[in-house]
């Protein structure tokens, strides 16, 4: 699809009404559709008196690329085309030939692609898949082709070097659910991944749910209507109603009206004091002293929507923390679901009442089954209506009934549920308790797996986050299960609703609802095999923590701590596991070496591992691991005194068998007490210590050279640390070093060669999503301070690429570019500087130079001045370093100089 060229060009004509051939075929179709215009269009005429020529040029090219690539032209719009095909190949194959020669023309043209069914009336096209088209052409920026998520389906496997990147969801104008829109990537085009012109993109971490919301229409409906007039609404209920459901359904519903949509689940928080951070690690605001404010600092200005779910065993912490969050935004709304309300004012409550029997709850079992393989033609109704009676109407319960059905037949599951409800309601038909209700099905759906199946569920119910397949084999052979069974095993609790799966964008991750989970704790108990459980948890969580402590900067070690970030609850439990248990050999081996990078800025985590310092002050090796995660996690929270103490006590430990440990510690205390010179002549010596790994001695080189060249006022390299630094970024196999050593280089060329430094700070951006949590927060700040302090004009073009590159998802760490712009424009005098830096208090001159600026940036953007969004804010900036980067303007003393 990529290698054609475009032929010679017929000369610039007037452009005419050019329109398909009638079709033939039934006026009903299916059709791609390739929309264009020229970004900027209305300025360009204005401005430029040849604007006439480009333009026929412009549609010159347009008219062959179409054409070449089996299209047809049938509407003209202003300055662009709109055009069909019979495939989405060939349309990004004309969008890609296009753009190839459109920066020869001088024109900035914006595309957008769609596919679907149209009617066509004569030589037009009408319908939903046209309209969309031209509604993602208008999110472009010149030079973009982006598409819809059915275009980029079908081109998503296609040959050639076209390839896709998915930019997110975003609302089209009037269309009232949100598009996920991708971007057409070619060797020929511009690199990167641009954010949307005028896009009102939508932030959000939702569940992706796997089956349909049955019977849930009307509350769906209300739900919706509420949360658009008020800011607090709770969904009430018994466990197993389907309040989690519901309120999922709602926000997918309500999510065209925010920028943000939240999902926070409570259910994993043990200690109400974790509430706050919850909801602050969730919406991106992580590492800082004060998540509460930084988490208003984050959603203040803009329309966010939090979901937070299973509320009810921390009440009094969520309802503390909503109503505050509440009072302290104006654009923040709140959808709660919990066993009780939070009783705080202005809170609206929704008590989830159970399904009908006979129309609503018949229709999800009706649908659950046929799901399960059933043939639902041979089910008699009113044995459907009997089974959701004797469920009080419970969704959860029915499900699991459900998905039993195919394999037992009705008979078999009305007799089963009967008898099993009557013996655990005492007889009863019927049960006045709902509670009592969901366990009893659920005990009569665990009864009816096998003993290996039953065993199974009730030990993985220990992972409190969820797990992988990974973890699931390292339970089943402690439980005696062999590989091929416990596949089966887990593929049977699938199927009968017991586990359900969990499609992350890293890997296949398995979960238990909270009244599963909830269960299979209570079978742990009354089967006293809860203790065995939990050791097999934290043996399994060790297996990514323990690796040699004498390579301790190694790729695995790297590997294994971006596993982490996934596993934190799990590591959590596995910590406090040990303490309970004393276990010496736990304690080293869960704070080894990738538990020290996943601590890094950590200091929530902190108070997990001071208990293991007694467990273990009779074994050196146990006591080194677990000072260094006492070290990185409580480093920001300890007085310097107790750090030194600490690191001291480290290296001490290290000196017998150096690995490393101890200079990367004392790095960590020198740096944390701005002594930054003694810090890079520590990693210098370090970098050239043979007894260390050589992974080990990259590490250090990176630090070694970021350090010296940006925290001190070094003008010089008597270490030859840039050539070590260059040397290691093409070589080594860890993101973490090749960042560090591109940065740090960067740094030394900022002065004599700031393209240069332009280029290294390109490659250490790309790198960077492949490196630990608090490192891809810090190091993106190193880059916009370095930036800030290029050549105004080279730095503006490299913060309008960082700000280009930044996630859909909003942290900190995406603010930090937008600083330091304004810190620039400031720099330059630009107009925008004023408005810009009176709505974050950054300093002038942006002193940040601390290991951590990351978190001192958190700490000033959490001091809002003014109510102004982060996209407004992130617009304002983006004008001034469009001005600065095309000359539009110019700083003081650049004009005079000029003048000179």
């Amino acid at each position: 699809m990529s290698g054609h060229t475009l032929q010679t060009f017929e000369p610039p004509v007037r452009r005419p009404a050019l329109q398909p051939e009638p079709s033939a075929t039934a006026p009903h179709t299916t059709m791609t559709f390739l929309f264009t215009d020229i970004e900027g269009s209305t300025r360009l005429w204005e401005e430029l008196p040849e604007m006439h020529a480009r333009v026929e040029d412009h549609f010159a090219v347009l008219r062959t690329a179409i054409s070449d690539s089996g299209g047809k032209i049938f509407a003209t719009m202003g300055d662009g085309v709109a055009s069909a095909f019979q495939s989405a190949d060939g349309a990004v194959d004309a969008a890609v030939r296009a753009q190839r020669h459109f920066q020869s023309v001088g024109l900035d043209v914006r595309m957008g692609i769609n596919t679907g069914e149209v009617f066509r009336v004569g030589r037009d096209f009408r319908g939903r898949a046209v309209n969309r088209a031209a509604r993602i052409m208008s999110l472009g920026r010149g030079g973009q082709v982006l598409l819809s998520d059915v275009s980029a389906a079908l081109v998503r496997t296609g040959p050639g070097d076209v390839d896709v990147v998915n930019l997110g969801p975003h609302r089209l104008r009037d269309v009232a659910e949100p598009e996920c829109v991708w971007q057409v990537v070619h060797p020929d085009l511009p690199a990167g991944a641009p954010t949307l012109s005028g896009a009102d993109g939508i932030a959000h971490n939702l569940p992706t749910t796997r089956s349909s919301l049955v019977g849930r229409d009307r509350d769906v409906a209300h739900v919706v209507a509420l949360a658009q007039q008020h800011r607090a609404v709770t969904l009430t209920g018994v466990g197993g109603v389907g309040k989690s459901r519901l309120a999922l359904e709602a926000a997918s519903g309500l999510a065209p009206r925010f920028t943000n949509v939240w999902f926070i689940e409570l259910a994993n928080v043990a200690d109400a004091d974790e509430v706050t951070e919850r909801i602050a690690l969730t919406v991106g605001a992580s590492a800082v002293t004060d998540p509460f404010a930084a988490t208003v600092a984050l959603l203040g200005h803009e329309p966010s929507l939090l979901i937070i779910d299973n509320c009810e065993h921390v009440i009094e912490a969520a309802a503390d923390t909503i109503d505050a969050l509440l009072s302290r935004t104006r654009h923040v709304s709140v959808i709660a679901t919990s066993r009780e309300p939070l009783r705080i004012d202005g809170e609206h409550v929704v008590e989830v009442r159970p399904l009908e029997p006979n129309t609503s709850g018949a229709a999800l079992f009706l649908d659950r089954a046929a799901a399960a393989g059933l043939d639902t033609t041979t089910i008699d109704h009113r044995d459907v209506e009997l089974v959701c009676r004797r469920l009080d109407g419970l969704p959860l319960a029915i499900e699991l009934a459900a998905a039993r059905t195919a394999g037992l037949g009705m008979s078999a599951i009305i007799q089963a549920l009967d008898s099993r409800m009557a013996v655990l309601n005492g007889g009863r038909r019927r049960s006045a308790d709902r509670h009592a209700t969901m366990s009893s099905t659920i005990d009569w759906s665990y009864r009816l797996l096998v003993p290996d199946e039953q065993r199974l569920f009730r030990w993985m119910s220990v992972f409190s986050n969820g797990f992988e397949l990974d973890a699931l084999l390292h339970v089943a052979r402690r439980i005696s299960a062999n590989e091929e069974s416990a596949i089966g095993y887990i593929d049977s609790l699938v199927s009968k609703s017991m586990i359900s799966p969990d499609t992350d964008p890293a890997c296949l991750r398995y979960r238990m609802l909270e009244t599963m989970r909830a269960f299979g704790l209570e079978q742990l108990e009354a089967n006293d095999d809860k203790h065995a459980a939990q050791e097999a948890h934290a043996e399994w969580v060790t297996t990514l923590t323990d690796l040699p402590v004498e390579d301790p900067c190694s790729a695995a070690v790297e590997r294994n701590t971006i596993r982490m970030e996934r596993e934190a609850e799990n590591w959590r439990d596995a910590m406090i596991f040990a303490a309970s248990a004393k276990s010496v050999e736990l304690a080293r081996q869960l704070c080894g070496p990738p538990a020290a990078f996943f601590l890094l800025g950590r200091h929530d985590l902190a108070d997990l591992v001071r208990p293991l310092l007694d467990v273990c002050h009779d074994n050196p090796k146990a006591k080194r691991s677990v000072l260094c995660a006492l070290a990185v996690s409580g480093a920001h929270a300890s007085n310097p005194a107790q750090l030194a103490a600490w690191t001291e006590e480290v290296a001490r430990l290290d000196a017998v068998e150096p690995t490393g440990l101890g200079q990367l510690m004392r790095w960590l205390a020198l740096a944390w007490r701005g002594d930054f010179t003694s810090a890079v002549e520590l990693c210098v010596e370090a970098a050239l210590d043979p007894r260390l790994a050589r992974s080990t001695r990259d590490m250090f080189v990176g630090i070694a050279t970021l350090d010296h060249f940006s925290l001190t006022d070094a003008g010089s390299d008597p270490h030859g640390l840039v050539a070590l630094a260059l040397e290691v970024a093409d070589r080594s196999d860890v993101g973490l070093h090749r960042v560090s050593c591109l940065l740090g280089a960067a740094w030394s060329f900022a002065v004599s060669d700031p393209e240069q430094a332009l280029g290294l700070i390109g490659r250490a951006l790309d790198d960077i999503p492949n490196v630990p949590a608090l490192t891809r927060l810090t190091l993106p700040g190193s880059a916009s301070r370095l930036l800030a302090s290029l050549d105004p004009r080279v730095a503006a073009r490299g913060l309008l690429t960082q700000l280009d590159a930044m996630p859909a998802r909003r942290s900190f760490a995406d603010l930090i570019p937008v600083f330091y712009a304004s810190s620039l424009l400031q720099r330059v005098e630009h107009p925008n500087a004023q408005a810009a830096l009176a709505t974050i208090r950054v300093s002038p001159n942006a002193p940040y130079l601390s290991m951590m600026d990351f978190v001192d940036l958190a700490r000033r953007a959490a001091t809002t001045a003014t109510p102004i969004s982060i996209s407004q804010l992130e617009a304002l900036v983006r004008h001034g370093l469009d001005d600065l980067s095309s000359g539009r303007w110019a700083s003081p003393h650049e004009l005079h100089t000029l003048r000179q």
